[in-house]
């Protein structure tokens, strides 16, 4: 499924090992109330919450298919370079500024296509790339890109900060 996008099976496997290896021991504490309605309205938890571990089980599989989805909607850095009208090395040159975003599958780098509004990158991105924790996982840079927040609202429609920075939003 993740061929045509340039992620090799085993580059998958590995991304979503070192991503599994980084989830805490299922018996190390209980969920508190908090978490597990965290979990089910953004980790892709539909079922009743039971045991920890079958919570675990459940984030696991939602975050393998939204791994996979994300980097079916990314682009490999000659794609971007494509879009952008720049040479990969330029693109390279942008993540490691953090003026474009990209993570890595096994040895790929790939691209969000969030990031990108006809051309360029998206207005304001460099700025909120800055301000984001450089250790966060792709999943939640997307999140936070892309999901509708009640603070970036146009005639009380909350919008993503990416709709806002799109329609002209302040980034600040």
């Amino acid at each position: 499924m993740l061929a045509p996008f340039g992620v090799g099976e085993d580059e998958f496997v590995e991304a979503l090992s070192r991503d599994l290896r980084a989830v805490p021991d299922a018996s190390a504490s209980r969920l508190t109330e908090v978490d597990e309605a965290i979990l089910r309205a953004h980790g892709g938890v539909t079922s009743p919450v039971g045991d920890e571990q079958s919570v675990r089980k459940a984030v696991l599989r939602a975050s393998s298919s939204n791994l996979a989805d994300h980097t079916r909607d990314s682009l490999s850095v000659e794609q971007a370079a494509e879009l952008l009208l720049v040479d990969r090395s330029r693109v390279r040159h942008r993540v490691r500024d953090r003026a474009l975003y990209g993570f890595k599958i096994g040895g790929n780098l790939r691209l969000p296509t969030w990031q990108f509004h006809g051309h360029g990158p998206i207005p304001g991105l460099r700025a909120v790339l800055a301000a984001l924790p450089t250790d966060l996982h792709p999943l939640e840079v997307a999140g936070f890109m892309t999901t509708p927040d009640p603070d970036l609202s146009v005639a009380d429609e909350p919008l993503s900060p990416r709709g806002w920075l799109t329609g002209g939003g302040d980034v600040g």
